[in-house]
């Protein structure tokens, strides 16, 4: 008797470590095909983790939010899981198979492995299981959305097809959607809390249609969006179109571009920093004036103009963003580089 309360014992601990081990980790299958096999057996959708481990986003997917046991369960008790790790380069070929452009990705697959929709970057636990809910739903996907768009115009399948796009974070067809169906609506659905959060990012561009748009229209949008969060989105936009401009990546020909870097001053106003922007891409542009030494002029009125000391007293937002502006400029001399870098970090031993 004693040897059988033994046996059984023993067995309802094993019994217990093994379940223990089991909800202590997400399952994955092996591969997608084995995911796929499993998942007909299961009749459960399949759940394709891209991710790679060596980046900070897809780490904290793995340690902390991937760790806990109601994200655990839930994974465990609703999918056939895969995880694709392209920190391993023989999986990089995932990433242009199913286009995936920000890690990590999460893509809900049918027992087929077709997909039926998806969602990008890390996660809280809570969030994650939220948004997996929603993406699990067929009638969530970004097909279904798109046709019902398009069977019907209305603001609200708009809204419904957007969000869709920034959940998968699928933020160029965002702005070529924005850009085209926007103008349709009235200013109070176009410029409502609703349709900002798809808006500013379609105006990430500063040289865009839609922000060209918003700029003609500013008074009204201000009106509903709020002068100081449509001007800050501007602002933003602005900067990354100068910092982009100076180092050689802008394309727009400078009747272009000063007119939309000018913007600047009048939008962020009150920045010390805008005021040096957009004197220093006005200095940036001498550049290419028809007169000997016009280059080396340039760069060395910019060097005098941005001094170290004058950048270094910034806040620290607008000092990296204007460290970063001088270091990018396009043929900026190394010495002024080096006597820049000298300049800040004497700043700091005496400031600190």
């Amino acid at each position: 008797m004693k040897r059988i309360s033994l046996i059984l014992a023993l067995s309802i601990f094993v019994s217990y470590i093994t379940y223990a081990q089991t909800a202590s980790t997400i399952i994955y299958s092996k591969d997608l095909n084995t995911a796929i096999a499993q998942s007909n057996k299961k009749n459960t959708p399949i759940l394709l983790y891209v991710n790679n481990s060596k980046e900070e986003s897809s780490s904290k997917m793995n340690n902390l939010t991937f760790r806990l046991s109601k994200v655990i369960n839930f994974v465990n008790d609703n999918f056939t899981s895969v995880n694709v790790d392209v920190a391993d380069i023989s999986n990089n070929s995932v990433l242009k198979e199913y286009r995936i452009s920000v890690l990590p990705t999460y893509i809900i697959l049918d027992s087929k492995g077709a997909e039926i929709s998806r969602f990008s970057g890390y996660s809280e636990a809570y969030n994650f299981i939220e948004k997996t809910k929603v993406v699990m739903d067929p009638d969530n996907s970004a097909k279904v959305k798109k046709e019902a768009f398009d069977n019907d115009h209305s603001f609200k399948n708009y809204c419904d097809y957007a969000e869709v796009l920034h959940r998968e974070l699928k933020y160029d067809q965002l702005t070529d959607f924005v850009e085209s169906y926007l103008y349709a609506f009235m200013p109070v659905d176009k410029y409502s809390e609703q349709s900002w959060k798809y808006l500013k990012i379609a105006m990430r561009k500063a040289n865009s249609r839609i922000f060209y748009a918003v700029l003609s229209d500013k008074y009204i949008a201000n009106s509903y969006i709020g002068k100081s969060s449509l001007d800050k989105v501007i602002a933003q936009s602005i900067r990354n179109y100068a910092l982009e401009y100076v180092s050689g990546k802008g394309k727009d020909p400078i009747q272009i571009a000063g007119p939309i870097v000018s913007w600047l001053a009048i939008v962020d106003d009150n920045s010390a920093s805008s005021h040096y922007i957009n004197i220093a891409f006005k200095l940036f542009n001498q550049r290419n004036m028809q007169f000997q030494g016009a280059k080396e002029s340039a760069y060395e009125g910019i060097a005098s103009y941005l001094s170290a000391e004058k950048v270094a007293s910034l806040e620290e937002a607008d000092r990296n963003y204007m460290i970063k502006f001088f270091k990018s400029i396009e043929g900026m001399p190394e010495q002024y580089i080096t006597a820049f870098e000298t300049g800040l970090n004497d700043y700091f031993k005496k400031n600190i």
